[in-house]
């Protein structure tokens, strides 16, 4: 199955790569002077590889502007400003028809309570927000009751934490934040409280990037305990 699942992901990626380079001027100019040939098959490690700067210099777009309909934006971490990739309308349908589907293998059909470890009040924003802010709404749908771990000024809402695990205890529930929030202001607080939580059946799902943990020196094995 594993074979199968890369040859379809290779095929797709093939034809994703043909698609932009029909429909997005700057990048069929980079693919001609790197010599690729389009009308070739390549394997996944050998598709090209555009480096991530292009992204924060310019407005790589293989549709109209007209059609953008959302900007996403990388969390600028780094100080050397954001990487932006743009929406359209087929694009963003498609995004959440893959995520419902990823997630029901996980969770199933039913919607569960969800417990989203950051604030609230970083879901600001109408055409431009950040990856963050985007998962997070993006996991909200799957949520039976929405509860918010961080207050506003991003400290630990022991309340709200103590009311969901005592709401919940024993049931399924799903956990869901930005790998580096939940370890600086999750985890590091419960430590520092001397807290703890119990969620015997939960789910917890993390993402973006790793490379504040590395900064830090956590490694996988570290921060999954």
């Amino acid at each position: 199955e594993k074979m199968s699942k890369a040859a379809l992901f290779e095929e797709e990626l093939t034809q994703l790569t043909k698609l932009h380079y029909q429909k997005c001027g700057p990048y069929r100019r980079i693919l001609d002077a790197i010599g690729y040939d389009i009308t070739s098959h390549y394997i996944a490690k050998d598709l090209p590889y555009l480096p991530v700067n292009l992204f924060k210099d310019y407005d790589l777009l293989s549709t109209n502007k007209s059609n953008i309909v959302k900007t996403i934006t990388s969390s600028g971490t780094s100080g050397k400003g954001v990487s932006k990739v743009h929406l359209d309308r087929p694009t963003v349908i498609n995004q959440t028809k893959a995520l419902v589907n990823i997630m029901s293998v996980l969770t199933g059909k039913k919607r569960l309570p969800l417990l989203i470890i950051d604030s609230a009040s970083m879901l600001k924003g109408k055409d431009v927000i950040s990856a963050r802010n985007a998962a997070v709404l993006g996991f909200s749908i799957f949520g039976s009751s929405v509860t918010y771990a961080l207050k506003n000024n991003f400290e630990l809402d022991k309340s709200s934490l103590e009311e969901f695990c005592s709401k919940y205890a024993g049931q399924k529930v799903i956990l869901f934040g930005f790998t580096y929030v939940v370890w600086e202001y999750f985890c590091q607080a419960l430590v520092k409280s001397n807290s703890s939580v119990t969620l015997k059946n939960g789910i917890f799902l993390h993402g973006g990037g790793w490379k504040n943990m590395a900064d830090l020196e956590i490694d996988n094995g570290t921060f999954k305990a």
